[in-house]
């Protein structure tokens, strides 16, 4: 896809986009400016709901991941040790759940991040 996109030269060189946009893979740019679907990222965390009751606090702190994973298509996993998401409590994830919850919250965003690198 990368060929076909600076091979045709009517977009530009891969060196022009890089000085524009960054040298990220196709995938993570694509994702920056479009986001993902809501459904998608529901459904990916539907196993850990389900597996789990959760006080508010913590529904809210992980609505808050998907909303960002919507929006942005990625998310960084140090933004979970930082505002907004220790709005709820000064640790992040790590005050809020329990070891193995927070394991599991942050493998499901590394393989959401994941998938916007093999694209």
């Amino acid at each position: 896809l990368e060929r076909m996109l600076f091979e045709q030269g009517e977009l530009g060189t891969k060196e022009e986009f890089i000085k524009a946009f960054g040298d990220r893979p196709l995938g993570k740019f694509i994702r920056s400016m479009v986001g993902l679907d809501v459904g998608a990222m529901n459904a990916a965390f539907a196993e850990l709901f389900a597996s789990h009751t959760f006080n508010s606090q913590q529904i809210q702190f992980i609505q808050h991941v998907i909303h960002s994973l919507v929006q942005n298509g990625q998310l960084a996993l140090t933004a979970l040790f930082e505002s907004p998401f220790t709005d709820a409590h000064h640790s992040g994830v790590n005050g809020l759940f329990d070891a193995t919850t927070t394991a599991r919250i942050k493998r499901i965003i590394e393989a959401v991040n994941h998938n916007a690198e093999a694209a």
